[in-house]
């Protein structure tokens, strides 16, 4: 299993990894390509956990970790973060929403605001968005257009941030507002400024996962598919 943390801002960039030949050990690997240097640190225990999600605030210079404890059971533990940083390894914990009657389940998104520490995760059995100031430690949920809290099926996926005009980005394979697939286009604080219909993600056994990529100064945007060897380019 590989993970890479999204990050144009600086040379460092942020892997997670498993060691197979070490009894699966959970690497986080700190590596700057230009210096030649890299820097490995063990996760334990949080590193085990299902469905991670990694993203990198490069101003705090820290990795961030949304994952689920008990593989998105329904009624199960709320999803949490694990902040590692990356001079020493050392990781904090802190515990994130779970509303609605199952809970949040799996954490399917992650993206980081850098410039202002916020994080943005979608969640699966709620079909929610989740806004975090990740300092405060405190964070609010907003449903998808026209969801409920248990309409799993129309669960959010992949999370984009524009660090320029402070916007975060969130896939829906089934989309709730339009037939095919959307992209929502939100403010930090959980306002929607734009919903993009018209894609084509699959649905959720798709083997391709969905990836949003964003030019910021053009707002311009790229995700896959409809087909595995296809890009959809949209602007917002």
């Amino acid at each position: 299993m590989l993970l890479n943390a999204e990050n144009q801002s600086t040379p460092t960039s942020v892997l997670y990894a498993i060691e197979l030949k070490h009894q699966d050990v959970p690497d986080l690997i700190v590596s700057d390509i230009a210096a030649n240097t890299s820097k490995i640190f063990h996760l334990g225990a949080v590193g085990l956990n299902y469905g991670l999600q990694l993203a990198q605030d490069t101003t705090k210079n820290e990795a961030v970790i949304a994952f689920s404890p008990d593989e998105g059971a329904r009624g199960g533990s709320a999803p949490e973060f694990a902040l590692v940083n990356l001079t020493n390894g050392k990781i904090k914990e802190i515990t994130a929403l779970s509303n609605g009657p199952y809970g949040a389940g799996d954490v399917n998104g992650l993206a980081v605001d850098s410039g202002t520490g916020m994080a943005c995760t979608a969640t699966e059995l709620n079909a929610q968005v989740e806004f975090y100031n990740i300092s405060k430690q405190a964070g609010i949920g907003i449903q998808l257009p026209n969801t409920g809290d248990t309409s799993q099926l129309n669960s959010g996926s992949a999370v984009a941030n524009d660090p320029v005009n402070h916007l975060f980005l969130v896939a829906q394979p089934l989309s709730s507002s339009s037939s095919g697939s959307s992209i929502y286009v939100y403010g930090e604080k959980g306002n929607l400024k734009e919903t993009i219909n018209g894609f084509d993600f699959g649905d959720a056994s798709t083997v391709v996962p969905v990836r949003i990529a964003v030019n910021p100064a053009t707002r311009t945007g790229w995700v896959n598919g409809a087909n595995v060897n296809q890009l959809q380019q949209f602007f917002y």
